[in-house]
């Protein structure tokens, strides 16, 4: 015969495994509901907004930082220096603009802040491998290929 030791044994087991299972299922709920950062959040929608025309100093201003103590805390947070940031951020808008809007690409170039629009060319193809224009006729056709409408039909209608 069993001892009531074992049965407290098995007991308080079960109960751990059941309290350990609801704890699993409600810990994503629990993680998504913490707010980030608000200074995050705010560092990145004032890049977003002012990107083509922000310097470090100003966003330290905003922020009420130091410029040293700004610069490593952008490294800290997103892993790169201000300026690869910004880079990131400016292509990242070249590429929506470049795929879906009918600007050229000067208009793009003044739009991200380069006075030149050789130096966003330049640029573009030293990160991209393609200019701007073949960049943006690349994903025409594309984004043509992968059309369903157009997969089944006769391949001299297709332009």
């Amino acid at each position: 015969m069993l001892s009531a030791d074992v049965f407290t044994d098995r007991i308080l087991t079960g109960m751990l495994i059941t309290l350990l299972v609801k704890l699993s299922r409600h810990w994503q709920a629990a993680v998504e509901s913490v707010p980030v950062k608000n200074v995050d959040h705010e560092i990145l929608t004032f890049l977003q907004e002012n990107y083509s025309t922000i310097t470090l100093e100003e966003l330290a201003a905003h922020l009420h930082y130091t410029v040293p103590y700004c610069s490593r805390y952008i490294k800290k947070l997103f892993g790169c220096t201000f300026s690869q940031l910004l880079n990131r951020i400016s292509f990242q808008n070249a590429d929506l603009l470049l795929k879906n809007s009918g600007l050229t690409v000067n208009q793009i170039s003044k739009m991200l802040g380069y006075e030149n629009p050789e130096n966003f060319m330049r640029a573009f193809k030293k990160k991209c491998q393609m200019t701007p224009s073949q960049y943006r006729d690349f994903y025409a056709e594309s984004k043509k290929n992968d059309d369903p409408t157009k997969a089944n039909a006769p391949s001299s209608t297709v332009q």
